[in-house]
Order: C-alpha cells, then structure tokens, then sequence
C-alpha cells in the first residue's frame, strides 16, 4: 500500500532542488527534483517517500485532507509528537 502525505511548501532552495514542507505540523526536507511544475512558497504539494510528486490546488488539497482524516490516516497533528516522544520520525 503506497501512503502518501500532504503538505504546504514553507520555503524553496533552488540550488539544491529541495524544500521545507510543513507535514501535520512538522517541517521536512523534501525534494522537487521529480515535480514538472515550479512550486511558490504557500503550494501545497503531495509527498511521497521523501519527493514532492504532484504540486495541488487550495480545493483538492482540502479533499486530500478530509480522506485522509476521514480513513484514519491522519490526526489533528498531535500525532507528530506522540511519535517523537517515543522516538519515531513523523
């Protein structure tokens, strides 16, 4: 089963082909080296394995949301620090 995580591009190194990504509320180094489109800052992308592969509007990215919370994939964000209280990576 391939799980896939939403996030919001909080900043952008060109240099080196990555971003920040804000994922439930932690930061993430991601890389954009498979995306076609040039994201902004504010975009939300669609990450999987450590690459964003997929750049999304405000509107599917609110659907992506609501199935992810709506099956159990995700939480309110108080998960991420479960997770790192136990010593897991979010």
């Amino acid at each position: 089963m391939c799980v896939h995580r939403l996030g919001r591009i909080r900043a952008l190194d060109w240099h080196d082909s990555r971003a920040t990504v804000e994922i439930e509320g932690a930061l993430m180094d991601v890389s954009l080296l498979v995306l076609d489109d040039e994201p902004k800052v504010g975009a939300w992308v669609v990450v999987h394995h450590g690459f964003a592969v997929q750049v999304v509007d405000d509107d599917t990215a609110a659907a992506i949301r609501s199935t992810r919370v709506a099956t159990g994939l995700t939480g309110s964000g108080s998960s991420v620090n479960e997770r790192d209280r136990h010593g897991g990576t979010p």
